[in-house]
C-alpha cells in the first residue's frame, strides 16, 4: 500500500541478521475517513429531510468526518517532520527537500518534543514553510478555514453543555454560520446554531474540503509529493 514505507538493512557479523523496518502513515487514513462520513452524511440528510429532525447515524457522520479531517492535518505534518528527523532513514516523502531544510526541521522537532512543546499544529505547518525558505500562509480564508475548524474539532472534543441565549451566537457560530449551509433537517426551525444546524452535511463537506485545500498548497509550496492523492486512488479503485 501506498501509505507504508519498507526499509531492509542489513550486517554482515557473527550472527549475519537481517533486520526488516516498516513505517506506517495515518493521515491518508484520516483523509478517507473524513471524506467518507462527509459522503454518508450527505446521502441521509437528502434522503432523510422532511421526515426527522434529528438522526444519530447522521450526526455522528458529520462529527467524525470534521474529526478525521483535523487528524489528516495533525497527523500530516507530524510524518513529515518526523522524516525529515528520521537519521536511519530517508524517506522519499521528504527527499525533495534541501538538506538544510530537513537539518532545521530535525532540529526544531526535536527540540519540541515532537511538536509537543510550545507549538501547534499551524505553527508546525509555518515552521516547514520557513526552513524550506517558501512563503508562509497569510491570514487569508484559506488559513482562517482551517483555524476555525480546528476550533469546532476542539468544540466538539472538549464539549461543555451551555445555555443557548436568543440572538447571542458564540465564537465558533460568528466564524462559521455563513461557511456551510446549516443541516437540512432543521432549516427554518428555532433551534440554536449548534450543535443542531451546525452539524450537518455542509459543514463536513467544508471540513473536507477546507483541510484538502490546505494540505495541497503546503505540499505543493514544500515541493514535496503528495501520498494521500495515491492512496485514495487506490482505495477508490477497490
Amino acid at each position: 500500500m501506498a501509505h507504508i514505507e519498507r526499509t531492509v538493512s542489513s550486517s554482515i557479523g557473527i550472527t549475519d541478521a537481517v533486520s526488516v523496518a516498516t513505517r506506517h502513515y495515518l493521515s491518508s487514513e484520516h483523509l478517507w475517513s473524513a471524506r467518507h462520513n462527509a459522503q454518508r452524511c450527505r446521502r441521509l440528510e437528502d434522503e432523510l429531510a422532511g421526515k426527522k429532525d434529528f438522526d444519530i447515524e447522521h450526526r455522528t457522520s458529520a462529527m467524525t468526518s470534521i474529526l478525521a479531517a483535523v487528524a489528516f492535518l495533525e497527523a500530516l505534518v507530524n510524518e513529515t517532520f518526523q522524516d525529515a528527523a528520521d537519521i536511519h532513514h530517508t524517506s522519499r516523502r521528504v527527499s525533495h527537500l534541501s538538506e538544510e531544510c530537513r537539518t532545521l526541521m530535525a532540529t526544531f522537532w526535536q527540540e519540541t518534543d515532537g511538536g509537543r512543546w510550545r507549538t501547534d499544529m499551524l505553527k508546525n505547518y509555518q515552521m516547514a514553510l520557513k526552513f524550506a525558505q517558501k512563503e508562509r500562509f497569510a491570514n487569508n480564508e484559506l488559513y482562517q478555514n482551517v483555524s476555525h475548524l480546528v476550533s469546532l474539532r476542539d468544540k466538539l472534543v472538549h464539549f461543555h453543555p451551555t445555555w443557548h441565549e436568543w440572538r447571542k451566537p458564540d465564537v465558533v457560530e460568528q466564524q462559521l454560520v455563513k461557511k456551510f449551509a446549516p443541516s437540512a433537517f432543521l432549516v427554518g426551525t428555532g433551534n440554536p446554531w449548534f450543535p443542531g444546524k451546525a452539524i450537518g452535511a455542509g459543514c463536513a463537506e467544508w471540513a473536507c474540503t477546507s483541510s484538502r485545500s490546505f494540505a495541497d498548497a503546503w505540499m505543493e509550496r514544500l515541493g514535496i509529493p503528495r501520498a494521500y492523492e495515491a492512496d485514495l486512488k487506490h482505495w477508490d479503485s477497490q
